[in-house]
């Protein structure tokens, strides 16, 4: 009997047509096998489908080209028996498609939003996909691929592709590339422009996700692992608004020559170490206010704005040793602020730079503050942070206080409110004020001082023109930098921030209109204007 493949209801079931209708070249569903094996798209879903009770497979039938060449009629009046009304997805299912060499992901032709009874429409698709073929099939190849027809599934919140390892290296993460905006079930696979989303999970760490649907999704994962004795697999998906997923393609990840054995090993370790840091540092240090650390890459210097968030170790090793080692604290000591004696500002985890926010908020306090308030205020802070991560790059501004500004009482009651008893308040506003008048009657690091230890880095600089690149060379360069650049700009930013501090306490009095304040700003000379009137006259010749 000449038959077509169709698979629905998690039962597989053979349909038999007309005679004329050719056999399928490949039935591993005829037979039991006691080990999952991989065929075709269709053959490994049709295999999947009596495996899996987490997620479902929509219904499908399947068959060759040359059994579509054989008989159009016949095969078009079935896809329509077997799928009514319900619109559906036409799909390639060639015989090297997943094989365990390639791949060949996006090679072939699929289309969805078909009308089967539409028989123009339906013949058109099904040409379609076939005609695909051509280019990387011979001839009898083409007759022996496979052609899948598959419902549509509706009501979709997010679509993708997940791999159950890092394609590229084999390192352990399950990579979730997936689009949550279009409620289509094709943009990742064809490379649209809401592919870009990627979420990389540990495979050790599934049980700390917080997504319901990411997490439902990681379950079926770990299900079709178990059900094929497999755990390098590339799973096309789709998640209703109910949660439920779908499966559309499950195939063997090809690049597992190239992966580098030990890494899993490296990273799991690497992870260890980092746990190990990170819990560490939620507990009181000695020396140090604040009763936990807070690891952020926007706060405070800015890391990953200034070297990247995955630096190369040069730049990573130059950054710490100019600036985050000591001259951060050393330039707020000299400022008056308290300085943390003997802590880097930085931390290299797994190579990404990271900011250690109680330091910062420590060095943000005036130096004679009492330490009992201090504590109080580092802790209210990291509070704050915490519960407000999209502030990390505004510490300065809306969760500590570096100064004392005109919406002081204002910013105490939005950003600590009932941190301080009275007289700790009092005692806090009275610390602010002698440090910021020291700093704006220039009797603490005065402007004009920094930027001639800036100048003179250039008088210096040019002593070593010439000069052999030696270490001990490398070596003084490096400690002018510190001395008169990185100090001297850590002093002359923090003035700005002060500056800046002021302006925007003007506006939240209602001192200044925001006109009067951009006005200003934009009446200030920096590195900036010149650039724009240096571009202005370029483009005047």
């Amino acid at each position: 009997m000449e038959q077509i493949i169709r698979c629905s209801d998690f039962r597989h079931s053979i349909v038999p047509l007309k005679d004329e209708v050719l056999r399928s070249s490949t039935r591993i569903l005829d037979a039991p096998f006691p080990n999952f094996i991989f065929g075709t798209k269709a053959e490994t879903l049709c295999n999947l489908a009596a495996r899996i009770k987490t997620a479902t497979i929509p219904e499908l039938l399947y068959f060759t080209v040359g059994e579509w060449q054989k008989d159009k009629k016949a095969i078009c009046q079935e896809i329509q028996s077997y799928f009514g009304s319900s619109k559906i997805v036409v799909r390639s299912s060639s015989l090297g498609e997943d094989s365990e060499e390639t791949a060949m992901a996006g090679m072939h032709t699929s289309l969805i939003d078909i009308d089967p009874s539409n028989i123009s429409q339906l013949k058109q698709a099904i040409a379609c996909v076939a005609s695909s073929y051509e280019k990387h099939h011979t001839a009898t190849d083409t007759a022996n691929n496979q052609i899948l027809v598959q419902k549509m599934v509706s009501n979709v919140s997010m679509s993708g592709v997940v791999f159950t390892q890092e394609m590229s290296t084999g390192a352990p993460y399950f990579v979730i590339n997936y689009d949550d905006q279009t409620g289509r079930t094709d943009t990742v696979t064809s490379g649209d422009e809401y592919s870009n989303r990627t979420l990389f999970v540990h495979r050790d760490a599934v049980q700390e996700l917080h997504s319901e649907r990411f997490k439902a999704l990681l379950n079926v994962v770990r299900e079709i692992e178990l059900a094929t004795h497999h755990e390098y697999l590339d799973i096309e998906f789709a998640v209703d608004k109910n949660l439920h997923v779908y499966l559309f393609q499950c195939r063997k990840i090809t690049t597992r020559p190239n992966w580098n054995r030990g890494l899993t090993l490296k990273i799991n370790d690497a992870i260890r170490r980092i746990q190990t840091f990170v819990a560490h540092a939620q507990h009181p240090q000695p020396g140090i206010y604040g009763n936990r650390s807070l690891f952020g890459q926007m706060p405070d210097w800015n890391p990953a704005e200034m070297i990247g968030t995955a630096p190369r170790p040069l730049a990573l090793s130059l950054y710490r040793h100019l600036i985050t080692d000591s001259s951060w604290r050393i330039a707020r000591n000299q400022m008056g602020y308290a300085e943390p004696v003997g802590t880097p500002l930085m931390v290299s985890l797994a190579g990404q730079p990271f900011i250690d926010a109680r330091l910062s908020f420590h060095s943000y306090l005036p130096a004679d503050l009492e330490p009992e308030i201090s504590n109080k205020l580092v802790n209210a802070w990291l509070d704050r942070l915490a519960e407000h991560r999209e502030l990390h790059d505004k510490v300065e501004f809306e969760v500590a206080i570096t100064g004392l500004f005109l919406d002081f009482k204002k910013s105490v009651e939005e950003q600590f409110p009932q941190t301080l008893l009275p007289k700790e308040y009092e005692t806090f506003q009275n610390s602010l004020r002698t440090l910021t008048n020291a700093l704006i009657t220039h009797k603490k690091a005065p402007i004009d001082g920094e930027l001639n230890k800036i100048q003179h880095l250039s008088q210096r600089r040019r002593k070593f023109e010439n000069a052999p690149s030696e270490p001990h060379v490398i070596r003084a360069l490096l400690e002018d930098c510190i001395q008169y650049g990185t100090i001297p700009f850590s002093i002359l930013a923090r003035h700005g921030f002060i500056a800046k501090s002021f302006l925007r306490s003007l506006l939240r009095t209602d001192l200044l209109t925001e006109a009067e304040a951009q006005a200003f700003e934009n009446a200030i000379h920096t590195v900036a204007s010149d650039l724009v009137l240096d571009s202005h006259k370029l483009s005047l010749g």
